[in-house]
């Protein structure tokens, strides 16, 4: 095997890998979040913080599993108790994410002759953590303005918005063409994140023939990697 289809092999093993963990672990964080605040408040059922978890694993673009948060319980609630719910899930899941650690390494090696040393730096959770971007169902009252600032029309109770971490809030499919060619707020211009779902990364790699023994290089990569961090 050369070098080129190893790399490939190894770099599309990670990416998967990694996605796959990260995913699954930002859904089970979800998960208890909203169970940590339900149980304070005895307000739905735990087959709705599931259906509210999944929307809210899914990110601020998608409208994946929006009826089904609608199809349960939690339609019962007033608008200012929906609001609640999913404002404060998200603000534990970024004071969480924020505390992740943001280096990771990983080897693979073929036939112990062509290895592959990976360091990792992800900045994707600093970034959401510091440019916080809601998903929220519309209650009369927790938001600066009554309609979208971009199409001008009007918001409606139980629908589901995205505010800026500014405060101002727009329809997603809106802000959505906003962004296409720009990164601030369509109002007070303030840099913002929009699609947080996958992981803005900076991957060092490298590739060594064994040479050397194992522990020597991982020395000599360490060593070298350490300014570029």
């Amino acid at each position: 095997m050369d070098f080129a289809v190893f790399f490939d092999q190894m770099v599309s093993e990670y990416v998967t890998g990694f996605t796959q963990t990260e995913e699954a672990m930002n859904r089970a964080t979800y998960d208890v979040i909203l169970k940590d605040i339900i149980s304070q408040k005895s307000l739905i059922t735990p087959a709705d913080i599931e259906k509210i978890a999944a929307h809210l694993f899914t990110g601020v673009v998608s409208t994946a599993n929006e009826e089904a948060v609608w199809s349960g319980d939690f339609r019962r609630l007033s608008g200012d108790q929906q609001y609640d719910i999913y404002k404060e899930a998200q603000d534990k899941f970024f004071e969480n994410v924020s505390k992740k650690p943001k280096l990771k390494t990983a080897q693979f090696n073929q036939n112990n002759n062509l290895y592959l040393f990976l360091y990792h730096r992800d900045s994707y959770y600093e970034t959401v953590a510091a440019y916080r971007t809601y998903k929220l169902p519309y209650s009369s009252g927790k938001f600066l303005h009554s309609e979208c600032m971009i199409c001008l029309e009007d918001f409606k109770e139980k629908s589901f918005l995205c505010q800026l971490k500014c405060k101002h809030a727009f329809h997603t499919a809106c802000l959505a063409l906003c962004f296409k060619d720009q990164v601030a707020c369509p109002i007070c211009r303030q840099v913002s994140i929009f699609n947080q779902y996958f992981y803005g990364t900076l991957v060092i790699l490298f590739i060594i023939c064994s040479v050397f023994s194992i522990n020597a290089l991982k020395i000599i990569i360490r060593n070298l990697c350490c300014s570029s961090f």
